[in-house]
């Protein structure tokens, strides 16, 4: 049986056990701890007279307020003027030769235990010194030849105009190019430290000689002085078909033979001695192929016709002259077609057509 003098002896025992619970779940409040940076902490001067700055970032790691002091060199810490329970950087001026070290303090002077000092330094940038082309300012040359034409490419370490020749002649033995024949020029007469550009109609097969000439603001100038060769030009004739209009015998069949010379090239068994009628067309397709060679090539078809023992022989001659120059630069290699028709010699009847085409190449 309950009394009812029990309720007021557990009531101070149950406001104990709740003041217990609340002592036990108490966590107290964990605090950051004190911060102080620098940025940079090697402060550079390129002269050592004037003033360059730190920035100063720190943080009390509460609501408490904080100083900045500062020590320079041996002396003795005193206050920056940086107060607050935090700042980001914040300049702080500094002088070259000198030694800075920062501290937090907190209010009046305490020390604030478990901050770290940050130290300042100072140094002298090392001097650099702008020769520009007074010395030398190219620092890169390149070439990249083709059978008519060149790419150049050129760059400085200062902004410079850029001046370049091409010579069809070798390096002089000064190592130097030569005044003449003038190949080509380019020319960027706007300050920059790249140069890029190409150079047309430039003879095939042919060594040149090439300046590089780039002057800076002051008009100082560097020259510099290469060599290269374009690339050899290749031609490719195919006698394709002979058409026989005339075979020179009004009596009989032609006793017909053909020659065929491509620029150097002759080939006087083309076709051998047969017989060939009138009318009749000879698929000889023979391709011819010759280097180093001009910007026009002859073509020559020389036709006999053979009439035997105690007679003349009767001839007649096709030829052309082909344009196998080119553009002059990119597109220089490319295809054509022609046809010819021959020309009798004296009292020759022969008479025929030639078609035939040709392609142009290039090669080192």
């Amino acid at each position: 049986m309950k009394h009812w003098t029990d309720q007021p002896t557990r009531a101070p025992l149950i406001a104990g056990l709740i003041a217990a619970l609340l002592f036990l779940t108490y966590t107290p409040a964990v605090l950051a701890e004190p911060t102080l940076s620098a940025n940079p902490t090697v402060v550079t001067f390129t002269l050592p007279s004037g003033v360059e700055h730190t920035k100063l970032s720190w943080s009390s790691g509460s609501a408490e307020s904080v100083e900045v002091y500062v020590k320079i060199d041996n002396g003795v810490f005193t206050p920056t003027g940086l107060v607050g329970p935090n700042g980001q950087e914040k300049p702080v001026g500094v002088n070259y030769g000198k030694t800075y070290t920062f501290r937090l303090f907190g209010a009046n002077g305490r020390t604030i235990v478990g901050t770290r000092d940050v130290v300042v330094t100072t140094k002298l940038a090392k001097p650099t010194f702008e020769t520009g082309c007074a010395l030398k300012c190219i620092t890169e040359i390149s070439v990249d030849p083709h059978g008519t034409f060149a790419d150049f490419m050129a760059a400085t370490n200062t902004d410079a105009t850029f001046v370049v020749q091409a010579f069809a002649a070798a390096l002089k033995s000064d190592g130097t190019c030569p005044s003449a024949p003038l190949a080509g020029t380019l020319w960027k007469p706007t300050p920059s430290n790249t140069f890029n550009g190409q150079m047309l109609h430039l003879a095939a097969g042919t060594l040149h000689c090439f300046t590089v000439t780039a002057k800076d603001s002051a008009g100082n100038e560097q020259k510099v002085h290469k060599t290269f060769k374009t690339h050899r030009r290749f031609v490719t004739v195919t006698i394709a078909d002979i058409f026989i209009w005339n075979d020179g015998d009004p009596d009989s069949v032609g006793e017909l033979s053909f020659g065929v010379h491509v620029h150097t090239h002759a080939d006087g068994g083309a076709v051998p001695e047969q017989d060939i009628a009138g009318g009749t067309t000879i698929h000889l397709n023979k391709s011819y192929t010759v280097a180093d060679v001009p910007t026009t090539i002859q073509v020559r078809v020389v036709g006999i016709d053979h009439d035997g023992p105690g007679q003349i022989d009767e001839l007649s001659l096709a030829e052309t002259n082909l344009d196998i120059g080119g553009p002059g630069g990119p597109g220089e290699v490319f295809t054509g077609a022609f046809t010819m028709t021959s020309t009798p010699w004296a009292v020759s009847d022969l008479k025929f057509d030639v078609s035939g085409t040709f392609s142009v190449t290039y090669a080192p």
